[in-house]
Parts: C-alpha cells; sequence; structure tokens
C-alpha cells in the first residue's frame, strides 16, 4: 500500500515537472524595455587587440643608432624618390590609451570585411590564409577597408594608428633601434624566402605585439612631415601628398628594419610587402 501510495505521488510529481518545462519552452522572450538600446552587432570578423598605456617616449633617431641617416640613401637606390628624416629625436606624449592591433591585418579578414578575395601577391587558400598578412594594397585601399569595417557599427570605430601611436606601441619601452634581437623579433631580408610569413610566429615586444618589424610594411595616419625637436602631444599630421610607412618588411635589411625608420610613398603606392594593422576605439 505504502509503495503504491509513494510511485503515485512520483508520477504526479513527474507529471507537474513536465508541464512546467513544457510551459517555459512555449513562453515567449520577454520583450526588451522600453527604451533599452539593442546589443551592438558581432564584428565580420575576429581580430584580437592590446591595450596600450598613455606615456611618453623619445621619437625618432634611437638613443646609439648610427644608421638613421642610412635609410634615404637606401630607398633611392631602390627608385624611391623619397626624402625621409628620423630626426631631431623629439619627446612624444600619448595622452590616453588606445587598442591596437595584436596583429597586423590577415588575408582572411581583409577577405571577409570586404567581401572579395585577398589583392595580395602571396595569396593563401583555406587555413594558411587566417594567418598571413595581406600586402599589395594602397594607403587608399585601406581607407577602403576601414569605410567597411565601420559601417557594421559593432560599438567600435576603426583607424589607422598615428604615427606616434605606431612607434611608442612598437617600442614598448624600448629607447634602441629594434625590440630585441632581430632574428628571434622579425622576418627580414629574405632570411624565411622572398615571401610574407604567418603573424605571429617571432617573438612579440613587450607589450604583446606581433611583427612591429619586419614581414609587411604597416601604414599610418600621417603624412610624411619632417620632425621638430620640441616636445609635442598627441601629433598627427594629416597635410601632404605622402603617406608614411614604418616597420620595415620581409625584404628589406637590417639597416631598414629599425624601429625609428619611416618611409614616405604616394597613397596609390602598393606593393608586396605593404599592410597595416588598426587601432580601435569606442564611438
Amino acid at each position: 500500500m505504502n509503495r503504491s501510495v509513494r510511485s503515485a505521488g512520483f508520477a504526479l510529481f513527474l507529471a507537474s515537472v513536465l508541464c512546467c518545462a513544457a510551459a517555459a519552452q512555449q513562453a515567449p522572450a520577454p520583450a526588451p524595455a522600453r527604451g533599452a538600446a539593442a546589443p551592438a552587432p558581432e564584428p565580420p570578423v575576429k581580430m584580437e587587440f592590446v591595450k596600450i598605456p598613455a606615456g611618453e617616449f623619445m621619437m625618432g633617431c634611437s638613443m646609439g643608432d648610427t644608421m638613421c641617416e642610412a635609410s634615404g640613401p637606401f630607398f633611392k637606390g631602390l627608385g624611391l624618390d623619397t626624402n625621409v628624416k628620423e630626426t631631431p629625436a623629439h619627446m612624444v606624449k600619448i595622452s590616453k590609451p588606445f587598442d591596437i592591433g595584436k596583429y597586423v591585418v590577415t588575408q582572411y579578414q581583409w577577405q571577409m570585411v570586404m567581401g572579395s578575395p585577398s589583392p595580395s601577391t602571396f595569396p593563401k587558400t583555406n587555413a594558411s590564409r587566417d594567418n598571413y598578412p595581406v600586402e599589395n594594397i594602397s594607403w587608399n585601399q585601406v581607407q577602403d577597408f576601414l569605410t567597411k569595417i565601420n559601417s557594421q557599427n559593432d560599438g567600435f570605430k576603426y583607424r589607422l594608428p598615428t604615427e606616434a601611436e605606431w612607434e611608442y606601441a612598437a617600442r614598448a619601452g624600448v629607447t634602441g633601434p629594434t625590440t630585441g634581437d632581430l632574428d628571434a623579433v622579425a622576418w627580414y631580408d629574405q632570411k624565411g624566402g622572398p615571401t610574407t610569413h604567418p603573424v605571429g610566429k617571432k617573438m612579440p615586444n613587450a607589450w604583446g605585439l606581433y611583427d612591429v618589424q619586419g614581414n609587411v610594411w604597416q601604414y599610418v595616419q600621417d603624412s610624411y612631415s619632417d620632425y621638430k625637436k620640441n616636445a609635442v602631444t598627441d601629433p598627427v599630421n594629416t597635410k601632404g601628398d605622402v603617406k608614411v610607412l614604418r616597420g620595415g618588411s620581409w625584404d628589406m635589411p637590417a639597416t631598414v628594419t629599425r624601429l625609428s625608420t619611416r618611409l614616405a610613398l604616394p597613397p596609390i603606392f602598393k606593393n608586396n610587402n605593404t599592410g597595416f594593422r588598426l587601432v580601435r576605439e569606442p564611438k
């Protein structure tokens, strides 16, 4: 008798649980509160960023660097009519933190944002394209990429770093010409072959950024202008006919693959060694 009562009681309990579960599945989701903002959409592709703190640094020719005058003649020897200077070194203040790409933008990320194949000279397919830098792009094409990714309205504004932000983040507190042993941190001088290489395979700098030297040159916001010796805060120059690239590339010698090296070219210029990394900031 007791066993029958317990069995009946368990059956009633089980039935009530199943009934409640079914009702919960059929119940509509609660409506968002009136006036609540819709969640920001997901970005079209995953990108990793590193938070860079505010601070000060000496921008330009590194202390003890004897190669700061060598890049100009080298570029002219390549037929590039560019007269760039790394001097005088001067104090720069970065007044607020910013997020910068942990890696340069890859071919896969370019394709996902632009909705068209990568324009790279060294195109990769399948999984390998996830990790190779996009290259053979001009400064103007980067602006098209920025327009496209910002149209996603994911809560951030994406842009190129200023030249000062780039060098500050690349140095990560270093005052010399490289972030470490050049063979350990950079693809340069065709040492890995006549091609680009997957991002993130060399050692990062002290702030966790990869490939700040070598692999591909990186466009910045700025047009070229000579440095002044006075201290400045958050400098950026948008007036001028040539755009600045930093960092060196897979085919550049060690004399050019330095933290203070500057290259300046027309915004339509592109090559198999030109790429970029992004900065993002909340809208």
